[in-house]
């Protein structure tokens, strides 16, 4: 009777070696998730090994790099799972609060500049700190500029002069004589 191949996967050393591989490359995922698709990776290795093949490398060369799998699972949330839309409607509060402030500026001045000025901050965070880069970042970020920038150019040409008169003010012309 010749030898088989155990069909426990942890039993082959290359199976074994795999599924270690896998699980490392899964480390920066939580512990259930991990366990699952590791779990879920040995028993495709242990139904092909009752199937029939015998050779493990074979096997583990249609499963593809552990860190493809990894990355499946990083951009693959469980179902049901809320997290993958939360980025989204962050993304379009920061383009609302933007348009917000711009059109507040000629109605309430002060609100709109700190209103712009919180979102131009938030949005410069989102920008270093996320990976992606939604258009709505980039579009808020130039909408609270752009706030910034128009609120403080009426401020300049809005505010009173220290000899009392407005900037705009023109010294009267000197009378004609004849």
């Amino acid at each position: 009777m010749p030898d088989r191949v155990p069909t426990d996967p942890s039993a082959h050393p290359l199976a074994h070696a795999y599924l270690e591989d896998l699980r490392r490359s899964l480390m920066h995922t939580d512990a259930s998730t991990r366990e699952e698709v590791v779990r879920s990776v040995a028993e495709h290795i242990q139904q092909a090994m009752s199937a029939g093949m015998e050779d493990v490398g074979e096997i583990l060369d249609e499963l593809g790099p552990v860190e493809a799998i990894a990355a499946d699972v990083e951009h693959d949330p469980p179902p049901g799972d809320v997290r993958e839309a939360a980025p989204t409607s962050r993304w379009w509060l920061l383009l609302g609060s933007a348009a917000l402030s711009l059109v507040l500026l000629p109605l309430v001045p002060f609100l709109a500049l700190a209103l712009g000025l919180a979102t131009a901050i938030a949005s410069l965070i989102a920008r270093v700190a996320t990976a992606e880069r939604p258009w709505q970042i980039s579009a808020a970020l130039a909408i609270s500029t752009t706030t910034l920038v128009l609120g403080i150019i009426g401020g300049l040409f809005l505010a009173p002069s220290p000899t009392g008169g407005s900037t705009t003010d023109l010294p009267a012309a000197p009378a004609a004589t004849e």
